[in-house]
């Protein structure tokens, strides 16, 4: 027997018709804009899960659906993962939901899996399928499910991986990126529909790309807002770009709310159940730029929230040295993926398990590309896990950066061209030009020094994980988040936990798996 219950529609709302599912909306591959009804029939009258698969193959856009076919149940998520689902699956039952607290309805107990509670409070998410919770799991970004005969079947509709990379020179690719960037633009001013937009710009390339295009399809109607503390890095870039480009621009000094305890704030502990799901830890960062907005009238009900992530499919996740044959893709995650807290070898085991593969040999894909695709299936889904603070406020949101032309563009990009995200930046300061949006002083890449310097502070903890207990957390906290983490920082006091955590990230991860503890004890005791 199949159970569905979906219950989150703030933001983008679930749309049922006949035995079909839909959230969210698709470009068909002749660029007509579905969603709703509309975007219902494109998932309707399909004969088997191959067909199934073809469909979600051609649809580029924000989406989930699940199809019910008598005892027959087909499900997916799109590349970013942005309305995620989860399944249960035990005695001829199988349940899927947007929400895992709905298991509780259908009397399933919910049990933390100590060994996933572990990779959390590492990395602030959990690997692959799996949840906070034993036997509750997620459908992966970019994979679809076939429930049928009582098994599980899961196939990946999109991967970021390929077997044939372009032989074109730089310049014909800086080209090619160009027009399909064009072709971005165009699709993003077609969802909007004239509806007003907010963008979170920070003072990087990736938030100021979208203002840019947004500059370029000549749309109204956009206001563009920064936030942390007040003179920081981020904010000077920000307000000149929205002088050039003629947007409003509004600074939200986080200063404001530096001596306010919010951890146990109703609203607050409610958008953090929203939005973590027992699989990935919260952002925190918008939260309050939103309060504000909402509290002074700047946002109507219909804004769309766009902001720059990610350009990370451009080759942020790639530098130089993993070309070489020496390269660890597994040291390279433990070092950079797994670092929220200082290591226990016990932990550091369970670990080291979970990304021994990235180290495997593969005939068919560089390494490089395993560890992106790898990435962007779990760590990118947290970095887009950030867009829940916008829904959670009943707004709807776009990620431009992670349309389908230039997710297939970009994993047909050689390394030579991608790493660092070179091609993507020069690229970049060429259109950034045409509206003075490119400011002379800006690093286009690391300087040779940062480089060596990053090389060896990271060897050092490599050799010597001691010295990760040295880190200052605070050196370049541009947002405030060292007075954000005192609330956080006093429960988890109170509570007798005993970690080195070693971010803020790794602290509020911290502090959500224990409010997961209680609530799933509380469960219990009730």
């Amino acid at each position: 027997m199949t159970h569905i219950r979906l219950v989150y529609n703030s933001g983008y709302q679930w749309v049922k018709k006949e035995d079909v599912y839909v959230k969210g909306f698709i470009f068909t591959p002749d660029n007509q804009l579905l969603r709703a009804e509309q975007l219902a029939d494109y998932f309707s009258n399909i004969s088997s899960f191959h067909v199934f698969q073809e469909r979600l193959q051609q649809a580029n856009g924000l989406f989930s659906v699940v199809v019910k076919k008598g005892n027959i149940l087909w499900a997916a998520v799109d590349t970013t993962r942005s309305f995620p689902l989860f399944y249960y699956h035990k005695q001829d039952s199988f349940f899927i939901t947007d929400n895992p607290d709905t298991l509780k309805e259908y009397q399933i107990p919910l049990v933390v899996d100590e060994d996933n509670a572990i990779l959390f409070a590492y990395s602030g998410f959990v690997n692959g399928a799996k949840t906070l919770l034993k036997e509750v799991y997620q459908i992966i970004a970019g994979q679809s499910l076939c429930y049928e005969n009582d098994c599980v079947t899961k196939e990946f509709h999109k991967e970021f991986l390929t077997e044939t990379f372009s032989m074109k020179t730089r310049e014909e690719l800086k080209a090619e990126l160009k027009q399909v960037l064009d072709h971005v633009g165009k699709r993003m001013v077609k969802v909007l529909n004239n509806r007003p937009v907010a963008i979170p710009l920070s003072g990087g390339f990736d938030s100021r790309l979208i203002a840019y295009l947004l500059r370029k399809n000549n749309y109204p109607n956009v206001i563009c807002y920064t936030f942390g503390k007040n003179n920081n890095p981020e904010q000077n870039n920000a307000q000149r770009t929205t002088h050039n480009l003629g947007y409003p621009f509004y600074f939200i000094n986080y200063e404001n709310y530096f001596n306010q305890s919010f951890t146990q704030d109703p609203i607050f502990k409610e958008y953090v159940n929203f939005a973590t799901n027992y699989c990935n830890r919260f952002a925190e960062q918008d939260y309050f730029a939103i309060r504000e907005l909402m509290k002074n009238d700047t946002l109507p009900e219909n804004t769309v929230f766009i902001p720059g992530d990610s350009g990370a499919i451009a080759g942020h996740l790639l530098d130089e040295k993993m070309e070489k044959s020496e390269f660890s893709f597994a040291e390279q995650a433990f070092n950079e993926v797994f670092s929220l807290v200082y290591p226990r070898q016990k932990e550091v085991e369970i670990i080291r398990k979970e990304i021994h593969f990235l180290d495997k040999q593969s005939d068919n894909y560089p390494p490089y590309l395993i560890y992106e695709n790898w990435r962007f299936q779990g760590t990118t889904a947290l970095a887009f896990n950030s867009s829940k603070i916008w829904a959670f406020w009943g707004f709807e949101h776009l990620l431009p950066l992670w349309d389908r032309d230039l997710f297939d563009f970009f994993v047909h990009v050689p390394f030579q061209h991608k790493y660092d995200k070179n091609l993507y930046k020069e690229t970049l300061i060429d259109l950034f030009n045409e509206f003075n949006i490119y400011f002379p002083g800006e690093e286009l890449y690391p300087s040779t020094d940062l480089i060596k310097k990053v090389s060896f502070r990271s060897k050092l903890k490599s050799k010597f994980p001691f010295l990760k207990k040295f880190v200052h957390i605070w050196k370049n906290d541009h947002i405030g988040n060292q007075y954000f983490a005192k609330g956080f920082l006093q429960e988890l006091k109170a509570s007798k936990e005993r970690r080195t955590l070693l971010s803020f990230n790794g602290i509020s991860s911290a502090w959500y798996l224990m409010q997961v503890r209680k609530t799933v004890q509380n469960e219990k005791n009730n």
